[in-house]
């Protein structure tokens, strides 16, 4: 698994993220980012039995042949990310991003920071 930079995020406003993979063509590829919560991210010793809903979002990814692959959330979607009741971004979540074409797999992982709405 590939580690990319951290994404930020900021509740409730639209948001995109966009990365290269240098002399990978995505042709032929489908891809999905996977959006869950961090362990960091429960504030409760019985993390377990905590009722969120995991994964908090997955959408698909454009991806094309000069090897850029492109997420964006609505903020809707951003909306749902935890955060603290504080200013500044903090490591909330990580996100997964998985593109195959049937036969290869190839997986990226980032940190999601998350500032709360104002």
């Amino acid at each position: 698994m590939i580690q990319l930079p951290p994404m930020k995020i900021a509740q409730g406003e639209p948001w995109g993220y966009d990365f290269t993979v240098e002399g990978q063509s995505w042709e032929g590829y489908t891809g999905t980012a996977t959006f869950k919560r961090s362990v960091k991210a429960v504030t409760a010793s019985n993390w377990w039995s905590d009722e969120q809903v995991e994964p908090i979002v997955t959408v698909g990814v454009v991806s094309d042949p000069a090897g850029l692959i492109q997420i964006a959330l609505t903020p809707a979607q951003t909306a749902l990310f935890p955060a603290l009741d504080r200013q500044g971004y903090f490591r909330k979540a990580m996100c997964e991003v998985s593109m195959t074409d049937g036969t290869d797999v190839q997986k990226f992982q980032a940190r999601v920071l998350v500032a709360a709405a104002a």
